[in-house]
């Protein structure tokens, strides 16, 4: 019996080490050392409660992917180097996504009318890294455990190489 439950455990441990990553890595992750921003702002009298609950929901969406989200009120943004990026007349929470370049912008939207908060801003913030690619390659592993993804370069003759 000691020696069933020995190598069931190795078996169970090599399976545990065999994957780096799991489904949810499919977004950003590993792509490098620059990150991209998400600035989340908010009006000035949203509660304390609600902005703690904005910063639990983006670092659990966020926690390993190369995407910093910060949660700043208007008149905290307006005073520092986000302020460039604040929206014009912010009533209600708002996101925007910035390139690690710094030179593009995607806004995300947080809210859902009818919906508090701390529901809208979950669907909200995945928003930034679902796409019907990420969502293919995710069901091709389900399937195949496994995904092999080419991206094209400007060698025409490479890249068809590499489909056969």
């Amino acid at each position: 019996m000691k020696k069933l439950a020995t190598l069931l455990s190795f078996v169970l441990a090599l399976d545990a080490l065999a994957c780096r990553f799991n489904v949810r890595d499919v977004g950003f992750v590993d792509l490098g050392s620059e990150k991209y921003r998400l600035l989340i702002f908010v009006p000035d009298g949203t509660p304390a409660a609600e902005v703690e609950s904005l910063k639990s929901i983006a670092y659990a969406t966020y926690l390993e992917s190369n995407v910093i989200a910060k949660v700043f009120t208007v008149s905290a943004a307006a005073k520092g180097e986000t302020a460039q990026f604040l929206p014009a007349d912010l009533k209600r929470a708002q996101a925007v996504l910035i390139s690690v370049d710094g030179k593009r912008l995607m806004p995300v939207s947080l809210t859902v009318e009818g919906k508090p908060l701390s529901v809208s801003a979950w669907d909200g913030l995945e928003s930034v890294f679902d796409s019907p690619r990420r969502n293919a390659i995710v069901s091709k592993v389900y399937e195949h455990y496994g995904v092999i993804l080419i991206v094209e370069g400007k060698n025409a003759d490479e890249n068809t190489r590499l489909r056969k």
